[in-house]
């Protein structure tokens, strides 16, 4: 059979040029890969009937022993083209099989009328999702698929044998897999990267959409706006959508719905004539009747406008300043989070407590001076408190905790001043720091509970 050049033993087609192919005779083999290789359970395929085609077939250890026009091979022994010893790991070992030892285009071997050349075989093409890439480079995968990066992770990190190493290759598995509409090593990856912490996997997927961007970026963004300190979830996908938009032409929609109202998305609307209520219920939760200074406020005869600390454009509030006013009780943030157009909030010295539920905040996408220093305010801070912040003075309080700074909200490039001073913060650096503003000039973090090395 294998001995006429004339018998084919695999698919193959007439070449335009009538001397191309084998010998010149005007036909060649067709290269059809074979089926096989289960992208979900990523097996190496059985290199007995197979080769991959991004190692040239180095890899195969078949018995085929013919060349692609039907001639016998000569054993490697005899060949004078190498020599066999030099190649202990080519899978040469005294026999006649094809087989590649020195990286050429094709596997090959010599024939005995022709000894000193080079004749190519064919060998079946395994399934290129199952094979390995030739390097340990992560972007040596060049398939569209994720399981030669899932091998490279078994393979590349053994010596290392630490999940830091694996999590790198496993990043690139999943994101190829969600690019053809799958999550095959997408669990394997949030366990090796972060043992189930969301907000590590907000980080794992977001990176791996940050560094190439595509359908992964859908899956990060429901990630990063599902953790429990994300605010708002329609305006952290908004604004998830918006960064990916501005650092890469690509199509993003799929949450530009809710970037369709600009200012108090998912907020009820409010009217000027309710503002004077708003203003009203902000005395009463902070005992306005002890106020140090209360000049118009409540007077029925006083416009809300000209009430003490309180600044408007055309009616609209745009500051409020009640610094060192003796303020007293919770800190009012739903009746503030109802001003949207406000764009300076000063609170300063005074005795506000309680913690602050910084996804109302997200509605003012207009603030961006917010001091409320020197009160008595806990639980976490968040720095990027407001789309706007560029000056946040949170210093001299009882604030235990920072939130992690999300690298996709809008005021991470424009925070400019921040100060946690004097605060009860007790979180190691390399955490706190993480992801800081880019554009920050002064940042004030003395007199806190800070350990570890600075990133």
């Amino acid at each position: 059979q294998y001995g006429s050049r004339y018998k084919r033993d695999h698919a193959w087609c007439y070449t335009k040029d009538r001397y191309g192919g084998p010998f010149n005779l005007g036909w060649d083999y067709c290269d059809i890969p074979v089926c096989g290789g289960d992208n979900a359970t990523c097996m190496e395929m059985d290199k007995t009937t197979c080769g991959c085609r991004n190692v040239n077939y180095a890899d195969y250890r078949g018995n085929n022993s013919h060349t692609a026009w039907g001639d016998s091979c000569e054993n490697w022994n005899k060949t004078k083209i190498i020599n066999a010893g030099d190649y202990p790991d080519a899978g040469l070992d005294g026999n006649n099989f094809c087989r590649n030892p020195e990286s050429s285009p094709n596997p090959w071997c010599s024939i005995d009328f022709w000894g000193d050349k080079k004749n190519r075989c064919y060998v079946p093409s395994c399934n290129p999702c199952s094979c390995k890439p030739p390097s340990c480079d992560l972007d040596s995968n060049t398939e569209a698929c994720g399981c030669p990066s899932a091998l490279q992770a078994e393979e590349c990190c053994i010596e290392d044998n630490n999940d830091e190493c694996r999590c790198e290759y496993l990043k690139v598995a999943c994101r190829k897999s969600i690019e053809i509409g799958k999550a095959d090593f997408c669990g394997e990856a949030f366990d090796t990267c972060c043992g189930g912490s969301a907000d590590c996997m907000c980080s794992v997927t977001s990176s791996i959409c940050f560094d190439s961007p595509g359908l992964v970026c859908n899956v990060a963004a429901d990630y990063c706006c599902s953790s429990p300190d994300a605010y708002s979830y329609h305006h952290c996908k908004c604004d998830f959508s918006n960064y990916v938009d501005k650092i890469y032409p690509i199509e993003f929609r799929d949450t530009r719905h809710s970037c369709s109202v600009r200012d108090g998305v998912g907020a009820e609307n409010v009217t000027l004539t309710g503002v004077d209520q708003i203003l009203k219920a902000i005395y009463e939760t902070t005992t306005g009747d002890f106020w140090l200074n209360k000049i118009g406020w409540l007077d029925e005869e006083v416009e809300y406008c000209d009430w003490y600390g309180v600044s408007c454009e055309s009616r609209i509030v745009i500051g409020i300043d009640l610094r060192g006013n003796n303020l007293t009780g919770p800190f009012p943030y739903h009746n503030i989070s109802m001003l949207h157009d406000i764009q300076s909030l000063d609170l300063a010295n005074n005795a506000l407590s309680g913690s602050i539920d910084y996804v109302t905040f997200y509605n003012l996408r207009h603030l961006s001076h917010i001091d409320l220093s020197s009160n008595q305010l806990s639980g976490a801070v968040d720095i990027l408190i407001s789309p706007a912040a560029k000056y946040v003075n949170f210093s001299q309080n009882n604030f235990s905790s920072i939130h992690r700074h999300k690298i996709f909200h809008p005021a991470l490039l424009d925070l400019e001043i921040v100060d946690l001073s004097h605060n009860r913060i007790n979180q190691d650096a390399s955490l706190l720091f993480q992801n800081p503003p880019p554009n920050i000039v002064e940042l004030y973090c003395s007199d806190n509970l800070i350990q570890g090395s600075l990133p």
